[in-house]
């Protein structure tokens, strides 16, 4: 290991010699928007994110809920790690499988110990495991060396800029040329100047950072700020050097109502207008503890109603998805089952679903198709079905004809077409079972309907299979139910009392079991819950299985 350090440690001497350490001494002849990771126009949009997550699932999904409620993936993912933990872990892993960029913020520590070597070996097996990455890494050595925290061991510039030329001189040497490094000081450095003396050099920084926040009205004497007051000298500066510019931390905090998300308005119409590079913007997403004032600090992008929506369409604003797609949420038409009156003509309620919520209104048709039943069984149905911004359900309503004819149940089919932009088909069909109520048997009959859910992702979903009597009975009727799975797990991908009675007074002929389906992010098969139907008193059983269809959605 040794022998290997000191082969290492010799040739970034000699690059080092050659590349040299001068912080200013002239502006890159490339353009700010040719750089490495540099969209050739608008921004990354990124994010770290703390909740309270205790394994590794959990985590996954706290980004991937995230990512589903703003309807897209994140350019990139901050991780923080101290100077002594180990990295990359599963976590840049799992963001490159994504099609996320891996974000290292690596702490530093006595940046005069290791300007003079006595961490080498530490650092030359974390550039080789971002090396075996294989992929562009943003690599943000040491953020906020110019805030007071950091005094005792970043000591000076002249010692933090000679321990940033070793590390990232023997990331080179070792081979991780896929390290793109991020020098990133305080917004405030550079509103009172002294961030500057800390800049390594134009040679030895890919992207200029800043972490910037507006901490009124938590912070004592803090004054309200907007984005151009937090960002407008970090911007300059990057300007002058030709080099992008990210926001590597950014967050305002709740004053008066809806004036959190005003402020993310303004923020994402300022940098589209008047700050072009930045180049890429990363929210710090956690409700955060502060030790020397004693209080919190909530920077969690949705703390209100209204800061959310306002993160939602800075996330889908086009200027900020320069290489992530939106998810478009799908839209699905479930099953329903009606019954054939003698005379009225009875109404069957039809539901279609939405996926995940839309922060945009979502049209799709719908039409009836005749496939058993005949034209003269109902009333054609052609109509634009629309999901107002955060709604997920609503129904649409099929008449069905009366008559008094002996005859088998039949079928019409709910169609789905042509989805606004803002959506995606899912399961385009949805099955009406008309159910005849007129055979010679005058008999009561009892009947369990088929239903479909999504599964979801961050929450749990309650679905319902209705148990119905074809018409009234003058006496109680009851039947016993159960229910069972041979491809979804118990207690995992859902829970409900497995078994009852259900009685029917005379007056009602309609009740529910109720499923409720737990969310995963596994991509599987659709999963299959059966109620079953036995032991029928007052009546007979015409249908005795219902299913419901947990449809995946990963």
């Amino acid at each position: 290991m040794w022998r290997r350090v000191l082969q290492y440690i010799l040739l970034a001497t000699f690059v080092a010699g050659l590349v040299g350490t001068s912080a200013l001494e002239r502006p890159s002849t490339a353009a700010a928007r040719n750089g490495r990771l540099v969209p050739t126009t608008g921004a990354l949009f990124g994010s770290w994110i703390e909740r309270d997550t205790t394994t590794n699932d959990a985590y996954r999904a706290m980004y991937l809920g995230r990512e589903a409620e703003i309807g897209r993936r994140f350019d990139t993912v901050n991780h923080f790690y101290p100077f002594f933990s180990s990295f990359p872990t599963w976590k840049e892993t799992w963001d490159i499988q994504m099609g996320r960029i891996p974000m290292i913020s690596w702490n530093g520590t006595n940046t005069a110990a290791i300007a003079r070597g006595d961490y080498d070996a530490l650092i030359i097996d974390r550039a080789e495991g971002v090396r075996d990455l294989g992929v562009d890494t943003f690599m943000r050595w040491f953020w906020e060396m110019d805030g007071g925290e950091s005094a005792s061991i970043a000591i000076s510039p002249s010692n933090y800029i000679a321990a940033w030329n070793r590390i990232r001189d023997i990331f080179t040497v070792v081979g991780a040329t896929n390290a793109v490094w991020v020098w990133c000081p305080t917004s405030w450095g550079f509103e009172q100047g002294h961030a500057i003396p800390w800049y390594p050099g134009d040679a030895k920084v890919d992207w200029v950072c800043a972490d910037g926040y507006n901490f009124a009205p938590t912070r004592d004497g803090a004054q309200w700020q907007p984005w151009e007051d937090v960002y407008r000298e970090a911007h300059d500066f990057a300007v002058a050097r030709n080099k992008p510019l990210m926001a590597g931390e950014w967050g305002a905090l709740e004053r008066n109502s809806g004036e959190k998300g005003a402020w993310y308005d303004a923020a994402r119409n300022t940098i589209k207008t008047s700050m072009p590079n930045i180049a890429a913007i990363v929210a710090f997403d956690e409700r955060k503890w502060h030790d020397d004032e004693n209080r919190f600090f909530d920077w969690e992008i949705d703390s209100s109603k209204t800061s959310f929506e306002a993160f939602q369409r800075w996330g889908r604003d086009s200027y900020f998805r320069t290489r992530t797609p939106l998810m478009l949420p799908s839209v699905s038409a479930g099953d329903a089952v009606g019954w054939e009156a003698d005379s009225a003509d009875p109404v069957v309620t039809v539901p279609v679903t939405l996926s995940a919520p839309s922060p945009d209104t979502v049209t799709v048709t719908a039409q009836t198709v005749a496939t058993t039943a005949s034209s003269t069984d109902f009333v054609a149905v052609n109509r634009t079905v629309r999901f107002n911004p955060g709604v997920t359900r609503v129904y649409v309503d099929v008449r069905l004809r009366a008559d008094a004819l002996d005859e088998a149940n039949e079928q019409v089919n709910l169609v789905l077409s042509n989805p606004s932009a803002t959506a995606v088909l899912g399961d385009a069909t949805g099955v009406v079972t008309i159910t005849d109520e007129d055979p010679a048997a005058t008999g009561v009959r009892l009947y369990v309907s088929n239903g479909s859910i999504s599964e979801g992702g961050s929450y749990d979903r309650t679905a319902r299979l209705t148990i119905s009597l074809n018409h009234d009975s003058p006496s109680t009727v009851s039947v016993k139910w159960t229910l069972s799975s041979t491809n979804a797990v118990r207690l995992s991908d859902w829970s409900g009392t497995l078994s009852g009675t259900m009685t029917f007074n005379p007056g009602q002929n309609s009740k529910t079991v109720t499923v409720k389906v737990h969310p995963d992010w596994l991509d599987e098969a659709n999963e299959v819950v059966t109620v079953t139907l036995s032991n029928p008193v007052g009546a007979t059983i015409a249908d005795s299985a219902g299913t419901l269809t947990i449809a995946d959605d990963d």
